[in-house]
Formats: C-alpha cells, sequence, structure tokens
C-alpha cells in the first residue's frame, strides 16, 4: 500500500527510473519507488518534471500537487481515469436516490461535530460542549436547519478565539486550509480510482467548485486535522515571528500520517480514507446498511 507523501523543494529535474522517481539535486540523484508513493507535492519554480514522468504517475494513479508562490496549493495533476467502468460509474454517480444523499448528509453532520467535541475536549476546551451536543439533537434529515454552520462557527470561536473568522489572512486559517488540501486530493485520487467524479456531490453543489464530492467526504476528517493543526500552531506561535518554513510545511503534509479510529481499529489517516469512501460508497449503492465515522482516538 502507498504511504509516502513526497515533499519536493529546490531540485533540479524529475524523471522515471524504470518504477522510481529519479531526483537530480546538485548532480546528485536520489530515488522514491512509484509503489510506495501516496502523493506529490511540488513547491519548486526551477525544476524540470518530464512528460514521460507525468504519464507513469497518472498511469498508477498517484496525484500531484503544485504549491504557488504563497504556499499555497494552485493546481493538482490527475489520470482522467484508471477506472475500466467509469462511465458506468459516473452514470451511477449522477442517478444517487436524494433519500440516500440526505442520509449520509445527515450521518457525515453528525460525526463532523462528534468530532468536533472529540478535538475540543482532547485540548480541554470544554464550555461549548453541551451546546454542541444539543446542536447533535437539533439536526433534521439532510441538515435542513444548517446545525453543521451553526455549530462550525461555535467551534472555530472556542478552538482560536472569538476574533478568529474563518478565511481571513492569518495563521490558523493558512495551516488549517494548506492541511485540507493535502487530504481532499487523496480523497479525490480515491474518488477517481472508483470510476466517480469529484465534482458531483451529495450535499456541495456548486457548480465553480470541481472538488464536491471530495468536500462532502472531508467534513469529518475535519476536526481530526484541526487537532493536529491545533499543536503544531502551539509550537509555532511560542516563537516571536512565524515563517512558514519547510519544516511547518512538512509538519503540516505528515499531519495524514497520525493514527485514528476506524471501525473499532486503529488506522493511520492515509489508510481509513480508502475504507471509509468505500463504505459510503456502498451505502450510496444500498450495498452496506450504514458506515461508520472515523474518529480521534
Amino acid at each position: 500500500m502507498s504511504w509516502r507523501i513526497v515533499y519536493i523543494t529546490d531540485v533540479d529535474k524529475l524523471s522515471l527510473n524504470l518504477n522510481s522517481i529519479q531526483i537530480i539535486h546538485e548532480e546528485q540523484k536520489y530515488f522514491v519507488n512509484l509503489n510506495e508513493i501516496a502523493m506529490l507535492v511540488i513547491e519548486d519554480y526551477k525544476s524540470i518534471i518530464t512528460t514521460r514522468l507525468l504519464i507513469e504517475l497518472a498511469k498508477q494513479g498517484i496525484p500531484v500537487l503544485i504549491l504557488a508562490m504563497n504556499s499555497m496549493p494552485i493546481g493538482e495533476y490527475f489520470p482522467i481515469s484508471n477506472n475500466s467502468r467509469t462511465s458506468k460509474r459516473i452514470s451511477e454517480q449522477i442517478a444517487w436516490n436524494e433519500n440516500i444523499k440526505n442520509k449520509i448528509w445527515t450521518q457525515i453532520v453528525k460525526g463532523k461535530i462528534s468530532n468536533q467535541i472529540n478535538t475540543l475536549k482532547k485540548l480541554n476546551i470544554l464550555e461549548k460542549i453541551s451546546l454542541l451536543e444539543e446542536n447533535i439533537k437539533q439536526i433534521k434529515n439532510g441538515d435542513k436547519t444548517n446545525m453543521e454552520g451553526i455549530s462550525a462557527r461555535i467551534y472555530f470561536k472556542e478552538l482560536f478565539g472569538n476574533e478568529f473568522i474563518r478565511f481571513n489572512e492569518t495563521i490558523e486559517n493558512y495551516c488549517l486550509n494548506f492541511s485540507y488540501h493535502i487530504i481532499r486530493t487523496i480523497i479525490s485520487k480515491e474518488i477517481v480510482a472508483r470510476g466517480y467524479i469529484p465534482s458531483i456531490g451529495i450535499n456541495h453543489k456548486s457548480q465553480y467548485n470541481v472538488f464536491n464530492f471530495a468536500d462532502d467526504l472531508i467534513e469529518v476528517f475535519r476536526p481530526i486535522i484541526d487537532y493536529y493543526v491545533y499543536l503544531i500552531l502551539e509550537e509555532i506561535l511560542k516563537s516571536e515571528t512565524f515563517e512558514l518554513n519547510k519544516s511547518i510545511k512538512i509538519k503540516l503534509i505528515d499531519i495524514i500520517n497520525n493514527k485514528i479510529e476506524y471501525k473499532g481499529k486503529e488506522f493511520l489517516i492515509i489508510n481509513a480514507i480508502p475504507q471509509y469512501i468505500n463504505d459510503v460508497v456502498n451505502f450510496i449503492n444500498e450495498k452496506n446498511d450504514s458506515f461508520e465515522i472515523p474518529k480521534l482516538l
């Protein structure tokens, strides 16, 4: 099973050598076996990457995430399809039953808020726990009353303070957005591998979002990511100045290799994602009676 997220910066050339990426840096050669790679993250404005390598990455379903000058993701490279039944799967996806989609979204919202509660408890931030627990009880089918959005506003104020506003240009939002994008890329990779497309969502339906389905599935993982981001931020904010250096980005990328609980067992986040997506898709296609929510240990 692939498990490495390879972060590339300050190299001269990336090419294919047998079944490995050959990395050339200052005339030195390094090799990483493609079978080990779950994702490639590139933050380098001078390096050359060969078409032959891009072809092999697509064949093996390895996504490539490109970071811009501000260190935020700006582009992704996916295979058009690496499933022999893509056309059939997309037809199924378009025709998914609305009642079942509402059931899934209801469970995802309950799971997300439960994970928000778990995150606050682990960080000993307890004042709004009872309110969030009450919000779970108030969730209607398909979350028609938007308990997901209401709870998120309460939760983030508790996590980062009353002045915190999601999507403002802050250290907290940068770290959250960076880490979310890493996991969303892994989720999108798994969606494509199953023959579906990330843009046709269950609840997210924006015509401007090519990751609607991925953004549905990621919701239960967000509070888990938040917990680890919070711990990284604690370390960052001990210093007098914030610099988004290579070591911090590596820590944010490496969040996905932390352990969580899924179906009563311990998994790395990166290994729980394929099983979780299988369970959700099987529930949609009425092959499963239920699916479980990943949780913080």
